[in-house]
């Protein structure tokens, strides 16, 4: 029971170190403060600094910036190693642009980012089947605009997103008092394995909703799925969820298509009933693979919004590397 319940956590953390997720954020809550000022007030300004903040970021971090080249080459025919270098800064650049555009976003801001979808009929066809429903996303895009968008359909109470939260972290801090957006939600901490499986579990068998980034398998068990025509590893928490909460599943992503302007993209419901004929290995397996089918033409359709910055095609252990990064060089985290 308890080998269940750990695997159904959110499997991007590692359960042996916590600790080192995450490396604590050097400019804290006023710096945030800062950046939220300024996506709310002056704009413009705020993309020229968040464009000079991610170069020093792109310089300084070697690591990030060849993953990023990496990527780039891999979804795009780059010609030459200078264009390599700008594409690679330039999903630096957007990452930076996603983070400020969602503060102003979740703090109510009202500073005209708008999302659009013509997927809604998917989201309440998966709503309307009266049982739990399992939100699957990734470091990809933000999801987290959307919280306005869907709050018309789901009563706040009973949606649970799944995350890291360290509060001793003054950017966590930031999170919990400026993203009026998300206040009534809940929240699964995903520092310790166990409770949060009793809380995804829980929240699905009561009919609840719960979302979920499925992309870094930072510890625990892993599914290896292909993808961009090679195979990857997936963390095989949130489909083990899928699998044993008996719910529905959706993939969801909102990615930015112009300035203030974003969309989000829902799948169709999917079900992974263990009364199909199938093996529970099976169908984690399915759901696994379903999920790096709906993400894959969606990366490369938007490849500088997708913020793993570390080898994602590099083994089993690839997402380890974050772990052992350095506060004055971590990944950030979306």
């Amino acid at each position: 029971m308890c080998d269940t319940l750990t695997g159904v956590m959110d499997a991007h953390v590692a359960e042996s170190n916590q600790s080192t997720v995450r490396a604590k954020h050097r400019f804290g809550y006023r710096g945030n403060m800062f950046m939220l000022f300024l996506g709310r007030r002056l704009p413009a300004l705020g993309y020229f600094v968040t464009g000079v903040v991610s170069l020093g970021f792109w310089i300084v971090n070697r690591p990030a910036r060849r993953a990023a080249m990496e990527f780039q080459g891999r979804v795009k025919a780059i010609p030459g190693r200078w264009r390599l270098y700008w594409h690679s800064y330039q999903q630096v650049r957007m990452f930076g642009v996603l983070i400020m555009d969602r503060s102003v976003a979740l703090a109510g801001a009202n500073a005209g980012i708008t999302v659009a979808s013509d997927h809604r009929d998917r989201l309440k066809r998966a709503l309307d089947m009266q049982r739990g429903l399992l939100i699957l996303t990734a470091h990809f895009g933000a999801l987290e605009i959307a919280a306005t968008w869907l709050r018309t359909y789901i009563e706040p109470p009973k949606m649970h997103f799944v995350m890291y939260r360290d509060f001793s972290d003054s950017t966590e801090q930031f999170h919990q008092d400026q993203w009026k957006m998300l206040q009534g939600m809940k929240f699964i901490n995903s520092t310790d394995a166990l409770t949060a499986g009793l809380q995804i579990m829980g929240a699905l068998r009561q009919k609840q909703y719960v979302g979920i980034r499925a992309d870094r398998a930072m510890g625990g068990r892993k599914v290896q799925v292909s993808l961009m025509g090679e195979n990857v590893y997936l963390p095989a928490g949130p489909f083990t969820a899928a699998v044993v909460g008996r719910a529905a599943v959706i993939t969801a992503f909102t990615l930015r298509e112009s300035p203030r302007r974003y969309r989000m993209f829902v799948s169709e419901p999917r079900f992974y009933d263990l009364d199909s004929g199938r093996s529970r290995e099976e169908l984690i397996q399915k759901a696994a693979q379903d999920y790096a089918a709906d993400l894959e033409p969606l990366l490369r359709k938007y490849p500088d919004q997708w913020g793993n910055f570390y080898n994602f095609w590099a083994g089993p252990d690839a997402a380890v590397e974050i772990s052992k990064t350095s506060s004055e060089t971590a990944v950030p985290e979306t």
